[in-house]
């Protein structure tokens, strides 16, 4: 059998066994680092679990009227949001309506987990319908479905 590039010296490195003494020095060294890289005490945290909470006298008291207008604002911000990410999706499927067969073919892998969620959640009628002309290509494409 050749060792080809290998000393004795570095086979010996290879398979030196660590005697207790080192194992000792190795243990000492993490017990000193330990202290270091540890968590920081839990003696100033508050109990969650714990039935009457500390009052909290900095927070100041809000009228119901700006809760309203909070609750107001809040929910005209989903609907915006919810608005752009329709009309996002909406370009989206035209350009992919744009593709040819064999484009959309090396693209499918990308969208089709997003297709998936989309599948499962979409609640925009418009969305939906995109989904199911974007199948029905698929389904054409692929050939278990009626040629569009």
């Amino acid at each position: 059998m050749f060792r080809v590039g290998i000393s004795a010296e570095a086979e010996e490195q290879v398979y030196r066994v660590t005697t207790r003494h080192e194992i000792g020095h190795i243990v000492e060294d993490y017990r000193r680092r330990k202290p270091v890289h540890s968590l920081p005490s839990s003696g100033g945290r508050h109990n969650p679990f714990d039935p009457q909470p500390a009052p909290d006298n900095s927070a100041p008291v809000v009228p119901p009227e700006i809760y309203k207008q909070r609750d107001e604002s809040l929910t005209k911000d989903s609907e915006a949001q919810c608005h752009v990410w329709t009309e996002l999706l909406t370009s989206m499927f035209d350009l992919l309506g744009e593709l040819s067969d064999a484009d959309l073919r090396a693209l499918l892998p990308l969208v089709f987990p997003s297709l998936q969620s989309l599948t499962a959640h979409a609640t925009h009628p418009h969305l939906r319908q995109l989904i199911a002309q974007l199948f029905a290509r698929l389904g054409a494409i692929y050939g278990f479905s009626p040629v569009l």
